[in-house]
């Protein structure tokens, strides 16, 4: 008698849920955006409060004024918009000179990719990750685009159809993984994102919505989650799934017959990406 297939998406999905309930919501994110914390080109400063939270929703790394570019030989471009932040000012007592409190005044900086002649510095990354041949060869031949900067996280950009990554450098270890789980988990949680499009599962739609958005979120990391078992990355479900899951079972007020839905979509996902493989290993 045939030995049944192993019902992979079952055991995931009821593994998390339990996780879920051992541990809750307690995610971080497993790589370090350090190389994209706002900072001043020319003297080294982060910035801080809203200058920061600003230039990172911009998503601009290395800004500077337009004299201080100039004072690195560097020139900002013709016709370029410069970028509004906030410099605080004391106040001061005129006649004791006594400290009264803070006024900010508006000041404009220039991002490094509008100006020529400067290069930022480089990082020094240790790269913490092992290469796992079959799983990179599985990635690439899905042929999706698959950007790399240290810049913006990990995402994926459903309008321009691509996958940005950070550095594998940059990934480091959690309480629960290693790097290289980090880093491969990540990548196939962007991946199953990427079989959303219009062209391929379709779920574009949905990704468009709020509340659908959390959605399609639960479907990317049970989709890696089973990716993950699949391909031999890791062979248990990682708490990290689980509390990245729970976050977004939140925002859909923690009704876990959603995530059941989304493993449903996940396993829809999954399925495609494994029926690339075969028409690449046929070709």
């Amino acid at each position: 008698m045939k030995k049944p297939r192993r019902d992979i998406q079952a055991e995931i999905t009821q593994k998390i849920v339990s996780l879920i309930d051992e541990h809750g919501a307690l995610w971080t994110k497993p790589f370090s955006e350090l190389a994209g914390v706002p900072t001043n080109a020319v003297t080294g400063a982060r910035y801080r409060g809203m200058n920061s939270f600003w230039l990172g929703l911009l998503g601009k790394t290395y800004v500077a004024s337009y004299n201080q570019w100039q004072s690195v030989g560097a020139q900002v471009r013709a016709g370029e918009k410069g970028i509004a932040i906030m410099v605080p000012m004391p106040i001061k007592d005129k006649e004791t000179d006594e400290f009264k409190g803070t006024w900010f005044k508006a000041a404009t900086v220039f991002s490094a990719e509008q100006v020529d002649g400067w290069t930022p510095p480089e990082i020094p990354e240790v790269d913490q990750t092992k290469v796992l041949e079959g799983v990179d060869a599985f990635v690439a031949n899905t042929g999706a685009d698959i950007r790399v900067s240290a810049e913006r996280g990990c995402y994926y950009s459903p309008v321009a159809d691509y996958i940005h990554m950070v550095h594998r450098e940059q990934f480091e270890s959690t309480e629960t993984s290693d790097a290289t789980t980090c880093y491969y988990s990540t990548l196939l949680h962007e991946l199953v994102h990427w079989t959303g499009h219009q062209s391929r599962n379709d779920r574009i739609k949905l990704m468009a919505e709020r509340s659908e958005y959390a959605f399609e979120e639960l479907v990317a990391e049970i989709g890696a989650a089973i990716l993950c078992a699949e391909l031999g990355v890791t062979t248990e479900v990682r708490a990290d799934h689980a509390q990245y899951v729970a976050g977004w079972l939140r925002a859909l007020r923690s009704d876990k017959k959603f995530i059941f839905q989304a493993a449903a979509q996940a396993q829809k996902a999954v399925d495609f990406l494994f029926s690339i493989q075969e028409i690449e290993q046929a070709a």
